[in-house]
């Protein structure tokens, strides 16, 4: 079999008709990408907004109220304007329960743990000498 350019030619054509035919695999492959690609975009946009929401029980005004007007939250506020904080924790039963402390700029650091009655009282959880946790008036 004698070659010549246009042998040469011809086979480049059936070699390029051949790579014609891998086109709709490699157009599947490439939209099975793009779906896996979208796949994690959407779940990293379901964390980031569920993850951004609050996790412990919204408070009402008049929690904050009480807890800003408490004796823990005040001398607390005495040490230090700029950084006391105070954040919810879940509850106790049916009462907020609260965290007064710190601002340290890479965490909170907690001085009272208070919960605050329906009726607005505030208490503060203390430890009694036999490792017991109790709830006194926060005065």
């Amino acid at each position: 079999m004698k070659m010549t350019a246009n042998h040469a030619l011809q086979r480049t054509r059936r070699e390029r008709r051949g790579c014609q035919s891998l086109r709709p695999v490699r157009r599947v492959a490439e939209l099975s990408a793009l779906a896996d690609v979208h796949r994690l975009v959407s779940i990293v946009a379901l964390c980031l907004c569920f993850g951004c929401t609050t996790s412990g029980p919204v408070v009402s005004t008049d929690v904050d109220r009480a807890v800003t007007e408490s004796f823990s939250f005040r001398r607390a506020h005495a040490i230090s304007p700029e950084r006391v904080r105070w954040f919810s924790e879940g509850t106790d039963g049916s009462y907020p329960v609260i965290n007064v402390g710190f601002d340290e700029g890479t965490h909170y650091t907690r001085s009272a743990t208070l919960r605050v009655r329906e009726d607005g009282v505030v208490e503060r959880q203390e430890m009694r000498d036999d490792g017991e946790l109790i709830w006194i008036a926060d005065r």
